[in-house]
């Protein structure tokens, strides 16, 4: 457990001056201080703690029922985190500079969104599960248990992203990937929710995003009826991950 949250340490400090030494501006800059800082720390470090790498980060087979639920909670997770930061907003605004740089990133994809999706969805969503919920919760999971290593692995997950204003919304998402890494003894399903969860706030963000928020504006009842529709995905895609508990890879 100390290795792991002593590696934790050691890629925290690394990204928090990652741009220091990776000094490549925008998108790409954005995706090679995940690999760099968060990303490959993991794999060397899983490497070290001995064993298989496949074992130590948890890379096995889930049920294709749990990744099915994965891509859906995914998909559909913003409209909880939508009302949490609505309330939030309320008490503590967010910061200009907070939403600038993000839509500075969506903006500068120069009519494509694949490399937005590629440094602001995929990157995160392979480096920071393979050290929170690979690397460290699994290693926390012997002394704390799994509900103690979800939680612990959680809090982590929320203070690596350096901001207080995501910190509630991103603990609650850190839940909820612990919660399918751990329970189906695979990184998989955290993987692909993670990837299909920022995906989503990355249309949400885009210009094509704000068309379509534009068009629901102007019609209510339509609005309402994918409101509907996305909390019925959420709630199956919660059922189908985590109804199944694999046996295999657990850690």
């Amino acid at each position: 457990m100390q290795d792991a949250l002593a590696l934790f340490a050691l890629s925290a400090a690394l990204l928090l001056g990652g741009s220091g030494f990776v000094r490549v501006d925008g998108l790409l800059g954005v995706a090679l201080v995940q690999w760099v800082c968060l990303g490959l720390p993991a794999l060397v470090g899983a490497r070290l703690l001995g064993g298989s790498m496949v074992r130590v980060l948890g890379l096995t087979r889930a049920p294709v029922r749990a990744l099915v639920g994965a891509v859906l909670v995914g998909l559909t997770a913003w409209l909880p985190l939508v009302l949490l930061l609505a309330v939030q907003e309320q008490f503590v605004p967010a910061p200009a500079s907070l939403r600038e740089s993000l839509e500075q990133l969506v903006s500068s994809r120069g009519g494509s969104i694949w490399p937005v999706l590629a440094a602001l969805a995929l990157a995160p969503a392979v480096c920071e599960e393979l050290l929170c919920r690979g690397v460290v919760a699994r290693a926390l999971a012997r002394p704390l248990g799994l509900g103690g290593a979800t939680v612990v692995s959680a809090l982590l997950f929320a203070l690596l992203h350096g901001s207080a204003y995501r910190l509630a919304p991103t603990f609650l998402l850190g839940l909820v990937l612990g919660v399918a890494a751990l329970r189906q003894g695979s990184l998989l399903p955290a993987i692909l929710l993670h990837g299909a969860h920022n995906a989503m706030l990355v249309f949400i963000e885009s210009d094509s995003g704000a068309a379509v928020t534009g068009a629901l504006a102007r019609a209510p009842m339509v609005a309402c009826v994918l409101v509907a529709a996305a909390l019925g995905g959420l709630l199956l895609g919660l059922r189908l991950l985590f109804e199944v508990r694999a046996e295999r890879g657990q850690p």
